[in-house]
C-alpha cells in the first residue's frame, strides 16, 4: 500500500517537474507588474475610504480615473523596470509616492478635518512639530493595515520570482539596453 503511494507521488513530482517553470515564472511577474499598479490605486482607495467594498466600488463608478492612473503607475513601474530589472523593486518605488502621500492625507484628515493639500507641503520642515503633537491620535486601522499588507504580500511574491528568474540563466531577462528602451 505504501508503494502505491509513494509510487503515485513519483509521478505526480515527475510531471511537475516537466512543466516549463521558465516560462510560468516570467508570466506570473508580467501579470503581477501589469496588476501591481492596479492594486495600488485599490490600495490608496481602501486607505483613504477605509473599507475595500467602497474602494472597489469608487473603481468601478470612475473608470477613467482609475484607468489613468493605472496607466501613470504602470509607466513609471515599466521604467523602473526597464533600469533594474527587478520587479519587486519596481514595484514597490512606483507603489511608495501614492501611498506615503495618501496616508499623510488620511491621518491630515484625522487631526485637523482636512485632506493634504499642496500649501501643506510649505510646512515640511516642521514636520517633527506636527508629529509630536499628533502621535496620540495616530492609529492604524484594520483597513489601512491590511491595505499594506496586500502591498508588502505583492512585493514579497515579485522578490521571490525575481531571485528565481536571477537564479536561472537559461530564462529570458531584459539585459540594460532592453531595459533603457523600455525608458
Amino acid at each position: 500500500m505504501d508503494g502505491k503511494y509513494t509510487q503515485r507521488l513519483q509521478q505526480i513530482w515527475d510531471r511537475a517537474a516537466a512543466w516549463p517553470w521558465c516560462k510560468i515564472r516570467l508570466i506570473l511577474r508580467a501579470v503581477l507588474l501589469l496588476l501591481g499598479p492596479l492594486l495600488t490605486v485599490l490600495v490608496c482607495q481602501t486607505i483613504s475610504l477605509q473599507s475595500v467594498g467602497e474602494a472597489a466600488a469608487w473603481m468601478s463608478s470612475h473608470g477613467a480615473a482609475a484607468a489613468v492612473t493605472w496607466l501613470l503607475l504602470l509607466l513609471a513601474e515599466l521604467a523602473i523596470f526597464g533600469l533594474t530589472r527587478l520587479g519587486s523593486l519596481s514595484y514597490f518605488l512606483t507603489a511608495l509616492l501614492p501611498l506615503g502621500l495618501t496616508l499623510v492625507s488620511y491621518y491630515k484628515t484625522i487631526i485637523n478635518g482636512e485632506p493634504l493639500m499642496l500649501t501643506d507641503f510649505s510646512l515640511a520642515g516642521n514636520i517633527a512639530n506636527v508629529a509630536g503633537f499628533a502621535m496620540d491620535r495616530i492609529t492604524v486601522s484594520p483597513a489601512t493595515g491590511m491595505a499594506l499588507a496586500w502591498v508588502l504580500v505583492l512585493t514579497a511574491v515579485l522578490a521571490f520570482l525575481d531571485v528565481q528568474i536571477l537564479r536561472h540563466p537559461d530564462t529570458w531577462r531584459l539585459d540594460f539596453r532592453r531595459g533603457a528602451a523600455l525608458c
